[in-house]
């Protein structure tokens, strides 16, 4: 899962939210990631929410009005080191 979390990381954006549709859309145009699975973007969500659950999260999760839609940024420390 290492690998959909570092490809996610090069495509995330720190200063605009986004869906991980299309941050796995992102990456597989890249090349970033290459896979032969059926739910590439089940498993870089899984990889983002692990991430998001450490002690020092390289990216934040921001929920839609209402709570039913999540978003994905970089974390305040990752984006001055991406960028």
């Amino acid at each position: 899962m290492t690998l959909f979390l570092d490809a996610a990381l090069r495509v995330m954006s720190a200063t605009r939210p986004m869906r991980a549709r299309e941050i796995t859309e992102e990456a597989l145009r890249r090349g970033l990631l290459r896979t032969r699975g059926k739910t590439p973007e089940a498993t870089l969500t899984a990889a983002l929410y692990l991430e998001a659950k450490v002690e020092r999260p390289r990216v934040r999760r921001i929920f839609t009005p209402g709570g039913t839609k999540v978003r994905w940024l970089l974390g305040d420390k990752h984006s001055a080191a991406v960028g």
